[in-house]
């Protein structure tokens, strides 16, 4: 729990308060990394922080018009390569890690959308490489809030129906999975 919140609020739900207020102001939040590469070029080193072009498999249960766009969201971004199939194509893409990422968006995503709920989708991350891994999840979560901002709170303003403190509908949850022989191959 963070102070000014009376009723608790968890570091996810303070993470998406700041930046759907960023988004509302037109400003970007910039979080420190590790880098992930270093380049020379001439005489000169230049150090990246950021990924490019990471694949993710992509499981669209749904075949909406919402589940289209948030797809093309994530493939419009220049971080991701997306890579459809189905639930056993992506399982052997992460194992053989053709992907870092899978996204499963399951059936009935729209209507939820619709209703004001919070869709349960899934995001399956290939953790044998921890730090490109989190920054991949990172980037994936700021397609996810800005998606869901984009569908579902900034209409609801214009239209009166919500106030300004509202948050995102869609809300990551992150769940480790048991590996209890440490075998990297599982994730």
């Amino acid at each position: 729990s963070y102070l000014g919140f009376p009723a608790g609020l968890s570091g996810v739900e303070l993470a998406s308060r700041a930046l759907v207020q960023a988004d509302k102001f037109g400003a970007s939040i910039a979080v420190p990394r590790e880098a992930v590469a270093l380049r020379r070029d001439g005489h000169a080193y230049a150090i990246t922080l950021d990924l490019r072009d990471v694949p993710l498999a992509v499981v669209d249960d749904d075949h909406s018009k919402s589940s289209r766009e948030l797809i093309a969201s994530f493939g419009g971004s220049g971080y991701f390569i997306v890579q459809p199939g189905d639930r056993g194509r992506a399982a052997t893409m992460l194992e053989r890690r053709q992907a870092q990422l899978a996204l499963v968006i399951p059936a009935g995503f729209e209507r939820a959308l619709l209703r004001g709920e919070a869709p349960p989708i899934q995001f399956l991350v290939d953790g044998s490489n921890s730090n490109s891994s989190a920054i991949a999840l990172g980037y994936a979560q700021g397609l996810l809030q800005r998606f869901a901002y984009q569908y579902t709170i900034e209409p609801a303003l214009r239209a009166g129906l919500i106030g300004t403190r509202s948050l995102p509908p869609v809300a990551l949850e992150p769940r480790a999975r048991f590996n209890p022989e440490l075998d990297s191959k599982v994730f």
